[in-house]
């Protein structure tokens, strides 16, 4: 490139507004070498922007991206393209949209050309979460009415196998009779959980101790626990208030243990903590399972989701749900010793007890 041509896209750069721009914006020469580059595209693609200016530009894309740069120099500088734009390119572990435009001088001379890359990671981030909040809201009206529906005459067949029992005769008829009791008992906890998906109840906010609530579910869950040959223990001394509704709050922590304890099998461990994080209780369940895979822990929140044979997938959305009305959280990893662990964070009560 020559010494004028450099000097005119090195005075482009040299705007007023070139580092204060939200975009990121490179001024690339024909040769793809950056002449010129603001600090939202350095932010971008993690690189100094003093250093980067002379580099090739293609050493710092996405595979995809260095290819196609380097055949747009060729399509602009022979005037067979004049713009160039990509949507959801991944570098850096960020969504970019990229759009380029050739650089010409008042001859129509090729000088090269202007790239600006806009982040819109957050952006897609939002649009995906309200895509996904418009189909939870259309699948849980079509649940809600559903599950009315079969709840009804679901209670009816109960209570009528509830009146036949005591009439059949010993052996093979009570045996069968016992796993249609056991099956309905199913059906209507599954009804129960759509229910409370699509039409939650208003929490009852009360002072409670989450020492104590742990200390309680575990008295629940240990017979359950045990039957599957699993050792559930938890660390319950000290207290730990919150302002929750308790019967919500230990229903999440059921869902927890559940799953820890279905996780991790036979001898197998399940462990019970609360912790204190600056403003808020941590309770972690920790099993020694196999973990969770990324492709499952990414889609753990998403309704009717499930690795089980049994359940619809819906206990994880349920607890997500109720710990945000709580104004808190919940979090789901892997331990560095080996199982996974759920977390569920409840913001700390401000006043002492």
């Amino acid at each position: 490139m020559s010494a004028g041509k450099g000097k005119e896209l090195i005075k482009i750069g040299k705007s007023p507004l070139f580092n204060s721009l939200v975009d990121g914006i490179m001024i690339l020469d024909p040769d793809a070498c950056c002449v010129q580059i603001n600090q939202a595209a350095a932010d971008i693609f993690a690189v100094n922007p003093e250093h980067f200016i002379g580099q090739n530009v293609v050493e710092c894309h996405s595979p995809l991206l260095q290819a196609q740069v380097l055949e747009l120099m060729e399509e602009f500088r022979s005037g067979n393209k004049e713009a160039y734009e990509k949507r959801n390119i991944k570098v850096n572990q960020r969504l970019l949209d990229v759009f380029m435009t050739p650089l010409r001088d008042s001859k129509n001379r090729f000088l090269g050309l202007i790239m600006m890359v806009r982040d819109v990671t957050r952006e897609r981030e939002m649009q995906d979460k309200l895509i996904r909040q418009e189909k939870l809201a259309v699948v849980g009206q079509l649940a809600a009415g559903l599950a009315h529906e079969i709840r009804n005459p679901l209670t009816t067949v109960m209570g009528f196998m509830q009146l036949l029992n005591p009439l059949l005769p010993e052996g093979k008829a009570r045996e069968y009779a016992a796993l249609v009791n056991e099956e309905l008992r199913r059906i209507k906890g599954l009804v129960s959980e759509i229910l409370l998906l699509t039409k939650p109840s208003a929490p009852n906010f009360r002072d409670v101790d989450l020492i104590n609530l742990v200390r309680e579910t575990l008295a629940v869950m240990v017979s359950e626990a045990n039957l599957k040959g699993v050792a559930l223990e938890g660390v319950t001394y000290g207290q730990a208030y919150v302002r929750a509704d308790r019967e919500q709050i230990k229903q999440v922590l059921v869902n927890f243990i559940k799953n820890a304890v279905d996780a991790c099998g036979s001898r197998g461990k399940v462990v019970v903590e609360v912790e204190s994080r600056e403003q808020e209780w941590a309770v972690l369940v920790m099993d020694d399972g196999p973990g969770l895979p990324p492709e499952v822990l990414n889609k753990v929140f998403e309704p009717f989701f499930t690795t089980k044979e049994e359940g619809m997938g819906l206990g994880l959305v349920v607890s997500k749900q109720i710990a945000e009305t709580h104004g808190g959280r919940i979090e789901l990893g892997n331990r560095p010793t080996g199982g996974a662990v759920a977390t569920l964070y409840l913001p700390k009560l401000s006043r002492t007890h």
